[in-house]
């Protein structure tokens, strides 16, 4: 029995290695009959291929600055502390950029300057500044909306002043308050 066995464990192995034999002059012969341009990238389009393909693992430029901005808890990129710049000299700015590069954020850091901090130079917080956040959907102006009243509900508002409400939210056939009455 023992013998028998010892054959056909050899027989056994003879078979799987022409078998892996086969499969290794299967993958040569494949390789072999590839064209070099099914793999190659359109001379003109690596950036593209690179952005499309690749965006989420490049290495995000952070400019002239490689120390934390002391207002923000990251190291933010050069655009950004630009426009923490802006906001901090209370100019007014348009902000459109990529998913996920900070708008939002931006946005909240612009509305904590004003709706908390009285100008330079002033003691009371000026009530008649406004900020305008602008959603491209539903939900997402839902979800600042909320954000907004969870952060910053404890605000008052004199009864003579312009602006009589925090936040409105202003959407297709649903408006909250008066979005020209808010701040």
């Amino acid at each position: 029995d023992r013998a028998d066995a010892k054959q056909g464990g050899k027989a056994g192995n003879a078979s799987s290695k022409a078998r892996n034999e086969r499969l290794a002059a299967l993958d040569v012969h494949r390789v072999a009959r590839a064209a070099l341009n099914d793999f190659r990238v359109k001379k003109g389009y690596e950036a593209q291929v690179q952005l499309r393909f690749m965006g989420g693992d490049f290495q995000r430029t952070t400019g002239s600055r490689t120390k934390k901005d002391p207002r923000v808890l990251f190291t933010p990129d050069y655009w950004q502390v630009r426009l923490l710049d802006l906001i901090d000299r209370r100019e007014s700015v348009f902000v459109t950029a990529p998913t996920s590069s900070g708008k939002t954020f931006i946005c909240f850091y612009a509305m904590e300057l004003v709706l908390r901090c009285p100008l330079r130079g002033e003691k009371a917080i000026d009530n008649d500044a406004v900020i305008v956040y602008v959603s491209p959907s539903k939900a997402l102006a839902d979800q600042v909306y909320a954000e907004v009243h969870g952060r910053f509900s404890s605000k008052t508002y004199a009864a003579s002043g312009s602006r009589k409400y925090l936040a409105a939210n202003f959407v297709e056939r649903q408006n909250s308050e008066p979005p020209l009455n808010a701040q």
